[in-house]
């Protein structure tokens, strides 16, 4: 079987024919590996190796391979947009996880590789002689094309060639504690306080993103916003590679100017709020007929409408925020703070009027935009919008149905736990508010930041003067108990902690501490045996002094670089932060 690529990635009525891959076209790749596929995506097109040997080129112990992006299969199979040739994963080669082989794979310049190169480059060996296709069941075609012959290729004289091309008497072969590091499974967005704006790639390397980079992505991906200038934004929908980074835009890409100077997309990425100085916009993304049709025989366009519109009195909003059932956008206009569920409410409405805005900021928005949790990170309320009750340094749950509440010098224990429900019946009907007592203390503590964690945990996250840092993830029913304590310490670093991002989905943590520095991995206390300090090179983490342009002001998770059926059904699990001159960011 020979291997096929996708040269048809504009609007047309039939796909063109692919090319082959063939051996002529290995000048063509950057790296040329054997290795063994340790993860795939749910396509089987993106995944993941583990090298064993570079002949050509060099690089990390694992590679993350992208051969298209996620949004060209979020957007063409959630929305029908036109994604030409590409959506599928098209190309023969499909990854199976736990193959081994040899590969030819291309820079796609963000610290991700693609094997498509002319066509998927994978070879594969079977009985010594070499092949390019993979195949339990059937026989396969041992012929390549090489100088315009065919020919059957032994192993040996295979490696002899990848050699060859990569300039090496032998090849590097890769230690078992080499840059071992996984690669992130997704984007992380990093904004400093310039105004520049940077993306650290899976592979850890940093780019700085261009002028006319998407400002904002759906979650989906599907949906891209790019800021034109100061009153206006664009936007359109991805469909193949980056071209929406730079160069000309293909002219039947469907795009749409709407006036504003930021965005915050909704989290099933239905709805984006637009705003400026003078008001708050949200329009609804829906699929419109286009006159282009596409391979598959019908062409759907991207289109927006209107729905809501508030007017702001103090300038551009503080911060913007939607729940994680896109049901509810709430904002802070200065000293007030709203909400609007737009589809059980005809108008916003006024939940607080703050004395003191640069301290008391909107947080964040519960699931289904019911409460809203104000103030800083070391003293807050949450408000239940719909009684009227606030709660002092408490947090809700993701059902909604349970508090979570902070005491100072309180001893947090399984046994006291256990002991007051025995003892005082702690739950009894009506459980919401009877049953609403888990109580989570941390010691000295000079703030602490929340995130959810693995979908059914609280994670609460504090450090101490002294640097000493606890990770307690809890669970929000009461009925389940509590998790055990994670302990860490940074006795040689001074920087404090800033944000906490976590996505749950891929279980990633991004911890931003001082002006320059990122984790990217949660510790357990007793990794590193009986010390009490952590040695640095033994953390997964990056510092960015002296290689970006000013002090970081935030992080994010972007895009994933897998697709998984996870994103067909919800987006709720993954928020986007909003942090605002040190507003907390769960």
């Amino acid at each position: 079987m020979y291997l096929v690529a996708a040269l048809a990635q504009m609007p047309a009525l039939a796909c063109s024919d692919p090319t082959w891959f063939t051996l002529d076209e290995l000048p063509k790749t950057d790296l040329l590996v054997s290795a063994t596929v340790v993860d795939t995506d749910g396509r089987n097109v993106n995944a993941v190796l583990r090298v064993d040997a570079f002949y050509k080129g060099e690089g990390p112990h694992y590679l993350p391979v992208v051969r298209y992006p996620v949004a060209l299969a979020t957007g063409r199979l959630l929305r029908s947009y036109h994604t030409g040739c590409l959506y599928s994963g098209y190309g023969y080669h499909r990854w199976r996880q736990g193959t081994s082989g040899y590969f030819g794979l291309k820079s796609n310049g963000d610290g991700t590789f693609t094997d498509l190169v002319s066509g998927t480059a994978h070879y594969y060996v079977k009985d010594g002689y070499m092949f390019d296709s993979y195949s339990d069941d059937d026989e396969p075609d041992v012929t390549q094309t090489y100088g315009e012959t065919s020919i059957v290729m032994s192993e040996r004289e295979f490696v002899t060639l990848l050699l060859k091309e990569g300039q090496r008497d032998a090849p590097l072969i890769m230690g078992p504690f080499e840059d071992s590091r996984y690669p992130l499974m997704r984007f992380l967005m990093i904004n400093t306080e310039s105004g520049e704006r940077y993306q650290l790639n899976p592979d850890r390397s940093l780019i700085r993103l261009p002028d006319d980079a998407p400002i904002a992505v759906s979650p989906d991906g599907a949906h891209v916003a790019v800021r034109i200038d100061s009153d206006t934004i664009r936007f359109q929908y991805i469909w193949h590679g980056n071209e929406y980074y730079s160069g000309p835009l293909n002219e039947d890409r469907p795009q749409i100017l709407v006036s504003g100077n930021d965005v915050l997309f909704s989290k099933n990425s239905n709805l984006v709020a637009v705003w400026d100085d003078q008001q708050i916009t949200v329009y609804m993304f829906h699929n419109r007929v286009s006159s282009t049709l596409t391979a598959g025989g019908v062409g759907l366009g991207m289109a927006i409408y209107p729905i809501a519109a508030v007017t702001l009195t103090g300038g551009e909003p503080l911060v913007v925020g939607w729940s994680d059932d896109s049901s509810t956008f709430a904002w802070q206009d200065h000293d007030q703070i709203w909400r609007w569920n737009l589809f059980e409410q005809a108008e916003a409405e006024l939940i607080r009027v703050v004395a003191d805005e640069q301290r008391t900021r909107l947080m964040n928005v519960s699931r289904t935009g019911r409460f809203l949790r104000i103030g800083s990170p070391t003293d807050f309320l949450l408000i239940d919008s719909r009684t009227g009750e606030s709660y002092q340094n408490a947090v809700i749950s993701p059902n909604e149905q349970f508090l979570g509440f902070l005491r100072e010098n309180r001893t947090y224990s399984i046994t006291s736990w256990h002991d007051g429900l025995l003892q005082t019946g702690a739950c009894k009907p009506p459980l919401r508010s009877a049953c609403a007592g888990n109580h989570l203390q941390f010691s000295d503590s000079l703030e602490i930041h929340m995130f959810p964690y693995e979908l059914e945990l609280l994670g609460l996250f504090g450090c101490d003067e002294e640097g000493h840092c606890e990770i307690l993830p809890s669970s929000w029913d009461p009925a389940r108990g509590h998790g055990g304590n994670l302990v860490r310490f940074w006795r040689k670093w001074s920087d404090h902690l800033r944000q906490v991002a976590y996505d749950p989905l891929y279980r990633q943590a991004a911890v931003l501490r001082g002006d320059y520095q990122i984790e990217l991995e949660f510790y357990y206390g007793d990794s590193f045996s009986g010390s009490s300090e952590i040695d640095t090179d033994k953390l997964d983490y990056v510092d960015l002094e002296g290689i970006v342009d000013s002090p970081i002001a935030s992080i994010e998770w972007g895009q994933p670089i897998f697709y998984d059926s996870f994103m067909m059904t919800a987006t709720e699990y993954l928020p986007r932060t909003v942090t605002i001159a040190g507003a907390d960011s769960s």
